[in-house]
């Protein structure tokens, strides 16, 4: 009876248990599932950096396509494809570099992460070929060039950091080749163009001492330059060239009326004077006078720096209908 009892029990427990033969016919896509994302994950990281939106620096037409790119900029999205084409090795660089505090950290915390994560991207991809070159890489060298950092900072910099930026003789090749594929400006307003130009004296060779021959030189110029305006900031029934047709000046107005515009004891002026002040002063109060407004721009000016009018400032009437002549016929080219 006991045998039998425990023939029964013995044949019960197997009954419950599944055969050998069941648990491997059940477990095995899973096992080999996890062992094939494994080796698909050991695959990509024992592989080169992929160089989504990275440009071929030895091809002419890669050279060009990154100096057409500087100025269209998308610089987040460069950077979006350069995570997206290594998942891998984003993954593991995130698991390096994060702490316990990261769990707990606000945005700007998590936004900082990415950025340190980008630059070491980056650096992987300057690292492998330094013919290989990010939007970003190509981006800070131009701002470096273009804010004159010193050249032995900026070489210090790109050796130890070589996806932050390029050589100096390469930043200056790739800005003169991108100043030729600048696009026009975007609808531009016709027949108007916005010009600035300012005084400027240099000293050339100047010594404190002058044994024979000249001493030197005083340089005068009026350095300038020219902008388009979008014409979705004009109304709809402006028309520039019957502006000018009929005249530049008031007519409905005296020169006296219109100067008493600007005194002091003028209602208008003193209303805004008191105004700005109450404003000012509020804003000094409560911490903000020098906050940047959050509003943002509605357009971005399209500059033009032209050459220099040298030997001319605007000290007389002569130097200046001179400059004004220049100023128009360079902008008589304005689109449309």
């Amino acid at each position: 009876m006991v045998l039998t009892k425990r023939k029964g029990k013995m044949h019960a427990a197997a009954s419950q248990q599944p055969s050998s033969a069941s648990m491997d016919v059940e477990e095995a896509p899973d096992g080999a599932s996890e062992l094939e994302e494994l080796r698909e994950f050991k695959r990509q990281l024992l592989s080169p950096i992929g160089l989504a939106d990275t440009f071929n620096l030895q091809s002419a037409a890669g050279k060009k396509q990154l100096a057409m790119q500087l100025w269209r900029g998308d610089y987040e999205t460069s950077l979006q494809r350069v995570r997206a084409a290594n998942p891998a090795l984003v993954q593991i660089i995130k698991a390096q570099i994060g702490n316990s505090y990261d769990r707990r950290a606000s945005d700007d915390h998590r936004h900082s992460k990415d950025r340190q994560v980008d630059g070491i991207l980056m650096c992987m991809i300057g690292a492998q070929s330094k013919f290989n070159a990010s939007l970003i890489t190509a981006g800070l060298a131009v701002l470096s060039h273009a804010h004159r950092v010193p050249a032995e900072f900026h070489e210090e910099v790109r050796r130890f950091f070589n996806g932050a930026l390029k050589t100096e003789t390469w930043t200056e090749s790739v800005i003169k080749l991108a100043r030729t594929l600048r696009p026009p400006p975007p609808d531009p307003l016709p027949g108007v163009a916005v010009a600035a130009f300012d005084n400027f004296s240099m000293q050339l060779n100047y010594r404190s001492m002058v044994v024979g021959g000249e001493g030197g030189q005083l340089k005068h110029m009026t350095n300038w330059l020219s902008c388009f305006l979008p014409a979705h900031l004009a109304p709809p029934t402006f028309d520039a060239h019957q502006l000018f047709a009929n005249g530049i000046f008031r007519t409905g107005i005296s020169l006296g009326t219109f100067g008493r515009l600007f005194y002091l004891e003028h209602h208008e002026v003193a209303t805004r004077r008191s105004h700005r002040f109450t404003r000012f002063m509020a804003a000094v109060r409560n911490g903000r006078h020098l906050s940047r407004p959050a509003v943002r721009p509605e357009w971005q000016p399209y500059k033009v720096y032209h050459d220099p009018i040298f030997d001319r400032l605007q000290s007389s009437y002569a130097d200046v209908r001179e400059e004004m002549r220049v100023i128009s016929q360079a902008c008589g080219s304005v689109p449309g």
